[in-house]
């Protein structure tokens, strides 16, 4: 069947024939005829295409113009199936790098490096209509870098999300598992304006785009997948359904979900079906007013170490300020408003005209510097900030975190490095290292319980009356002694107690005291057995009663150099 345009005539043929590594399955792509100026195409099984009556069918559903005549339709269908596709082309089976080598990054309609072999993206999902986290380009790379993330410069949180967004692609080259981050914060701070910075790297550029929580676990798989080696974007858990307690129990489910980095197993039908179970890795981004922590004290849960390390919460408000724009020179409260407003506009004006571009590039050149070389340097920035970050009272918790954020902090370094981000080194290491720190507070930490136990004894010793000046001893909790090297505090043990949140503080605190000597110890019982150091908790006092109380003393000064080093807070 043919029909002129031009002189030329339209007619039915295959113009590509396709394999998808997901499946192993081929596909073949028809063109046909819809009118005298207008061809449509449709992809289809070669056993389809070979079964004639329903391969009229398709075509006819799909507004071909097809010969009146049975006898010359089946004719011209059976050339048609009989033909042998001009291109071999190749769907891949997921987005991301190709291979460990990270030499061809594939998106979703085509790849970034070079390939022996005709990859076309991966094949389309077309049983799902759902527009959100579909990606697309818009600007340049220049034109991003000058307007999306010039303006970023402002707030920590947004450096933070754009950094997220160039450390996803790395996770495979450092061979580190995925991992999550929240950002908490009362509503219109800019929590979502902060997720939208940092999904318009990828190809984002409308916060209706995102993709919401509003989302079942299988499809929610089938969303990573085609993030794969990228940030995934995800609009605010408070549109997680279900009580409190449900919701906590699921976003603890999904800290390990997205770690785990990969599909469920399926039924081998299913398989041969669709495909094996496929991976990912991704750094995921959100948001939340309610930090996981507050949840899971609502619920009267505690949080999972594991968990913890995997979904980081992060406040979006730092150095104790009411909005997002921590690195914004102060102004009066009703200038400041409008600004905020205007400059929440003009972000989002940013991201619907740049976006996506700038991801292109920065793959480009991370294959034009190598896995290699590109592996050895952010493992060596990771160590940096690490060492930056770190204090001596640090958990396994707070450290392993202060990896994650040194992830997040080496590929802002690399952007700088690619001439790609507008920003110095000085204030990235201070907006990551800000983010790190609110983060860390947040942490069911031992590190972050002995930090707040000691500011809070430290408070308490302070409060304490001078020895000289106090004239009935039944009523103060302690007392304090200045001496020449040190002050000798005494304080009754119910106020001491008193001072702590918990338990879990108190006795973090006593340890630390032990540890550097600074708590009068008890003698013990038997001194040959190997029993464990404890305050002696009864003392005399100078009107000479013997009380329940610990002995402390500090050195004069009040910050050692060891404390200093140790990043510790001392009475």
């Amino acid at each position: 069947m043919t029909a002129k345009v031009k002189d030329k005539p339209l007619k039915i043929h295959k113009i590509a024939r396709i394999r998808d590594d997901a499946t192993g399955q081929y596909s073949e792509i028809v063109v046909f005829p819809i009118s005298e100026t207008a061809t449509g195409r449709l992809e289809l099984p070669p056993a389809l295409i070979h079964d004639l009556r329903k391969f009229a069918a398709k075509l006819w559903d799909a507004g071909a113009i097809l010969p009146k005549s049975d006898k010359e339709r089946i004719r011209l269908l059976r050339a048609v199936a009989d033909s042998k596709a001009p291109k071999e082309l190749v769907y891949a089976a997921q987005t991301g790098w190709l291979t460990d080598e990270c030499k061809v990054f594939v998106k979703a309609d085509g790849v970034i490096g070079i390939t022996n072999e005709k990859i076309i993206g991966i094949n389309p999902n077309r049983d799902v209509d759902d527009k959100t986290g579909l990606l697309s380009t818009a600007g340049t790379w220049q034109s991003w870098s000058s307007s999306v993330a010039q303006q970023a410069r402002l707030s920590s949180p947004f450096i933070f999300a754009i950094c997220v967004a160039f450390a996803a692609p790395l996770l495979r080259i450092i061979e580190r598992q995925s991992f999550s981050v929240c950002g908490v914060g009362r509503t219109r701070i800019g929590k979502t304006v902060a997720t939208l910075l940092g999904a318009s790297v990828r190809g984002i550029g409308r916060v209706g785009d995102l993709v919401t929580w509003n989302i079942k676990v299988n499809r929610l798989e089938e969303r990573l997948v085609e993030v794969n080696d990228s940030m995934f974007a995800i609009d605010d858990f408070n549109k997680l359904r279900g009580s409190d307690r449900e919701r906590f129990d699921a976003i603890e489910d999904l800290a390990y979900l997205i770690e785990q980095g990969h599909q469920k197993g399926r039924h081998s039908f299913f398989a041969k079906a669709y495909g094996a179970a496929r991976k990912w890795h991704v750094i995921l981004l959100t948001s939340s007013e309610q930090s996981v922590a507050e949840l899971a004290h609502k619920v009267k849960q505690e949080r999972r170490e594991g968990a913890t390390v995997r979904l980081n919460d992060m406040p979006g408000q730092l150095d104790g300020l009411t909005h997002i724009f921590d690195r914004l020179k102060s102004m009066d409260d009703p200038t400041f408003k409008r600004w905020r407003r205007e400059q929440f506009k003009k972000l989002a004006e940013a991201c619907a005209n740049n976006h996506g571009a700038v991801f292109d590039y920065y793959i480009e050149r991370l294959i034009f510097h190598g896995r290699e070389k590109v592996r050895k340097v952010v493992l060596k920035w990771i160590e940096t900030f690490v060492l930056h970050v770190g204090t001596g009272t640090d958990g396994d918790i707070a450290r392993d975190v202060a990896r994650n954020f040194g992830l997040i902090y080496a590929a802002g370094v690399l952007g700088i490095k690619l001439r790609i981000l507008p920003w110095t080194a000085e204030e990235l290491l201070d907006a990551i290292s800000k983010c790190y720190f609110a983060a860390r507070e947040l942490l069911p930490d031992d590190g972050v319980a002995l930090r707040r136990g000691i500011a809070a004894l430290r408070v308490g010793l302070l409060k304490l009356p001078v020895k000289d000046r106090v004239t009935n001893y039944s009523s103060p909790d302690g007392f304090c002694e200045p001496g020449p090297n040190s002050t000798r505090y005494v304080i009754k043990c119910d106020p001491f107690n008193s001072l702590f949140d918990g338990v879990h503080d108190r006795d973090l605190t006593l340890d630390w005291l032990i540890r550097h000597r600074w708590i009068t110890l008890a003698m013990p019982k038997d001194p040959s057995a190997n029993s464990k150091a404890r305050p002696k908790n009864q003392h005399d006092w100078p009107d000479g009663r013997r009380r329940r109380s610990y002995e402390i003393r500090v050195p004069r000064k009040s910050r050692t150099a060891k404390a200093r080093k140790n990043g510790e807070t001392t009475g």
